[in-house]
């Protein structure tokens, strides 16, 4: 059903919400209705499955409430693969403030990925800004890469860059 909503409606939060209250939610009611009829041996296996669910059933309906929410988490697992695969090399860090700047890093570039930004120019802008820890809060968010000055600002730096290797040409 998500994959025909998203073909259907594109990114169109609100239709997708819509489609997903009509089409989805019976579903999702249904079988709320079949678990809350089961019953199971206390401590059992099926016993610890059922309330493991029920406990979870408003968070698992969140994704009811906003369009813009995915049914699952696969975005967040892909993400997640650069960590596991840089864990490895954190295993080498002469240090833990070496470590720290490694998560650190990753956690930059991630976000980078995560918000559509080329990520060598999203680093370079953040080099040139160099943000200290007397930075306020107003002009950390400037450099978020979702904020629109931002993104101005990493058009540019692109712009520049291109222009220099026609220039070289």
């Amino acid at each position: 059903m998500e994959r025909k909503i998203h073909e259907k409606k594109g990114s169109d939060f609100d239709a997708i919400k819509k489609f997903r209250l009509e089409k989805e939610k019976p579903v999702l009611d249904g079988f709320w209705n079949w678990l809350d009829c089961q019953t199971a041996i206390k401590n059992s296996r099926m016993y610890k499955a059922l309330v493991y669910i029920q406990n979870r059933r408003p968070f698992l309906e969140t994704y009811l409430e906003d369009g813009g929410c995915s049914f699952n988490n696969n975005t967040s697992e892909r993400s997640c693969k650069a960590f596991v695969t840089g864990r490895k090399n954190w295993l080498f860090s002469d240090s833990v403030d070496g470590a720290e700047a490694s998560a650190l890093t990753y956690s930059i570039v991630e976000t980078a990925k995560a918000n559509g930004v080329d990520v060598y120019y999203y680093l370079k802008y953040l080099l040139m800004k160099c943000p200290t820890s007397l930075t306020s809060d107003e002009d950390l968010e400037k450099l978020c890469p979702w904020h629109p000055e931002c993104k101005e600002a990493l058009d540019e730096l692109h712009r520049q860059h291109q222009k220099a290797i026609f220039d070289a040409m």
